[in-house]
């Protein structure tokens, strides 16, 4: 099976807190357990669904938090596969998370 993935993907453990749909919808927990620098794989009881935009609040290496704008590109029984709507700033962020 050919890999679609065009950046290395990395496992992870990372609590993230993620929002669904407005501003005022209720934050939902769940972990990065595989991250990339354009995606990753979170785990969680609540899933957004497919094509649906998520706000994600993530805590760098050095401690600061940041928000990034993400879309479900996958729904799974276990989580949601999504895919990074890049600043360059949150770029910057995303890549002081992964490994050398």
């Amino acid at each position: 099976m050919k890999e679609r993935r065009k950046d290395q993907r990395y496992r992870t453990y990372v609590q993230v807190l993620f929002r669904m749909g407005s501003a005022s919808a209720k934050d939902n927990r769940g972990v990065v357990t595989n991250l990339s620098q354009h995606g990753a794989f979170v785990t969680t009881v609540d899933p957004a669904l497919e094509g649906e935009f998520v706000i994600m609040h993530l805590d760098d290496q050095s401690g600061s938090s940041f928000k990034i704008r993400s879309q479900v590109v996958r729904k799974a029984y276990d989580g949601m596969a999504v895919r990074f709507v890049h600043s360059t700033q949150t770029a910057q962020q995303i890549g002081t998370m992964l490994p050398a």
